[in-house]
């Protein structure tokens, strides 16, 4: 590839090729938005400088609007605010929650919570933390809903931690299932808390949206439901929201959906608009204190020791700053629920004609299963959709038998129309 710009990208011969996966989840506003790139302009006043002993603007602006637009646990004190911890990408702002919660803990006078808790089907990234907490064994694939099954990190599992996992109430259109899934999912979790809640210190997941288990969806209520059950027993909530953030369920953030909020949250792909790499991990105030030390000033042996070369970019900050405003100013959420009704109609046509089954949709995310059900991601279909796509001018990254569509809010409803439309004459029928 060689050229993009809005929801389009070029390759060496000159042909155009719809981006229909936001470039893996990170594109938002388009290719060369006008905006993001001005952004870029950083770089002439502060290319970069090492994030220890130093800050700049940019950063403290991030953290501010961060602070700003994350929504806050209901019901506490002002000074319960968000505290900014930068790195470079999903998954080491995924290592520094995990880091920071086990920390946490250890200097809480409760160093017995060792234990992880996770969801099946998770993804979290491919650092051995974000592995440990992920799916990391192949497994036996007994039937549709085993996401846990696609072996990546398998090779590097005697280098992961144990961690504990629920089942995942997966629910797409027609789930007659789904109450019971979720009370099973509920039951799976009240017998661990039963046995192990005194000794967990942290659980992680993505909430409402899971990326890389096979685009599957949950309900919020479900989700208010755990977080209750898990501040019964004080263990730290983390919320992947890598993927979820940023518009991708329909609002700003998936937590948004819920009444009950997590402890550390994880950003970073749309977090710059699908510009620069960068990272974020946000830890509640009352978190962050446990790290100072019983003094008023820091002390090194209550610090938090991690660090990267490129913690906290200027220019990367300043794009993500750029993107946020985009997102106040250029009427990104309605954008996007107007893709969300039009993914609804051609969705629904599809399934009506028995050519798609469990679709599902949400924001500008949708999905549909294909062929004969199963979790593999080496599944046929995968690379023949791939390439029938491609052939047609689409860009496209099925999981498995699963495909999905998550491209830029900027691509026309013509165009998403005939992506649709190719997909059935090409790829479906």
């Amino acid at each position: 590839m060689v050229k993009a710009k809005d929801a389009y990208v070029w390759d060496m011969q000159g042909n155009r090729y719809i981006d229909a996966i936001g470039s893996w989840w990170v594109n938002i506003h388009g290719h060369g938005h006008p905006v993001l790139t001005t952004a870029l302009r950083q770089a002439i006043q502060l290319d970069h400088i090492q994030f220890a002993g130093a800050t700049h603007p940019q950063a403290v602006l991030l953290a501010k609007q961060l602070d700003a637009h994350y929504p806050s646990p209901p019901c506490k004190d002002a000074s319960n605010h968000w505290r900014t911890f930068y790195s470079d990408n999903g998954s080491t702002a995924v290592e520094v929650a995990l880091k920071i919660a086990y920390q946490y803990w250890q200097q809480a006078d409760e160093p017995n919570r060792t234990r992880f808790l996770a969801m099946q089907g998770g993804y979290h990234g491919d650092t051995v933390g974000a592995m440990s907490v992920g799916p990391i064994t192949k497994g036996p694939v007994n039937n549709d809903d085993d996401y846990t099954s696609n072996g990546f990190a398998e090779p590097f599992a005697p280098l992961c931690f144990p961690v504990d996992r629920i089942p995942y109430p997966e629910h797409y259109w027609g789930n007659d299932a789904i109450d019971q899934a979720e009370a099973d999912s509920l039951d799976a979790l009240d017998k661990y808390l039963d046995q192990h809640g005194h000794n967990t210190a942290a659980f992680i997941a993505e909430p409402i949206l899971q990326g890389a288990g096979g685009m599957r969806l949950s309900r919020s209520q479900y989700w208010d439901a755990v977080l209750e059950r898990l501040a019964a027993y004080n263990i730290v909530v983390i919320f992947d929201e890598v993927l979820t953030g940023f518009g991708r369920t329909g609002k700003l953030f998936a937590a948004e959906h819920l009444t009950n909020r997590p402890h550390i949250v994880c950003l970073s792909k749309g977090l710059t608009g699908g510009v620069l790499p960068l990272g974020v991990t946000l830890v509640q105030n009352s978190l962050y204190q446990a790290f100072h030390g019983d003094g008023a000033s820091p002390q090194a042996s209550h610090a938090f020791l991690h660090g990267h070369s490129f913690t906290g970019n200027p220019i990367a900050c300043a794009v993500a700053n750029a993107s946020l405003q985009l997102f106040e100013h250029d009427n990104t959420l309605q954008k996007i629920a107007a893709m969300a009704a039009l993914h609804t109609e051609q969705l629904t046509a599809l399934h009506d004609k028995g050519l798609i089954y469990r679709p599902r949709t949400i924001g500008p995310m949708a999905a549909f299963n294909m062929g004969q059900p199963t979790a593999r991601y080496d599944h046929p279909l995968r690379q023949t959709l791939t390439q029938q796509a491609q052939h047609n001018g689409i860009l496209l990254r099925p999981w498995g038998n699963t495909a999905y569509f998550l491209p830029p809010v900027c691509l026309s409803p013509q165009d998403l129309t005939w992506v649709y439309t190719t997909l059935q004459a090409h790829c479906l029928s």
